[in-house]
């Protein structure tokens, strides 16, 4: 989950003005680094913004992206990926 606030950080620097209202969040998973790089592939593809995170104590590994903020159909491109949840 903290690689993924690190992407968060680094698309909001990208992609949002200062004065920008918050946009909502949804977190998905993927199993290993393979199919993340897949996944950006496919966000390039769709001609969907992102930023990715490279962990530098994890010797510079691709542990986390997020994209742009998008809206209604944009965000089909998500329909296979597993969304995170709090079992309770």
């Amino acid at each position: 989950m903290v690689q993924a606030c690190h992407a968060c950080l680094e698309a909001a620097r990208a992609f949002l003005p200062s004065d920008h209202e918050h946009p909502s969040l949804i977190v998905c998973g993927v199993r290993d680094e393979v199919r993340l790089g897949r996944w950006l592939d496919r966000l390039r593809a769709a001609g969907v913004g992102f930023r990715a995170f490279f962990e530098p104590d994890l010797g510079g590994r691709l542990t986390a992206a997020t994209t742009e903020p998008l809206r209604g159909t944009q965000r089909d491109v998500f329909r296979d990926l597993t969304l995170l949840t709090v079992n309770g």
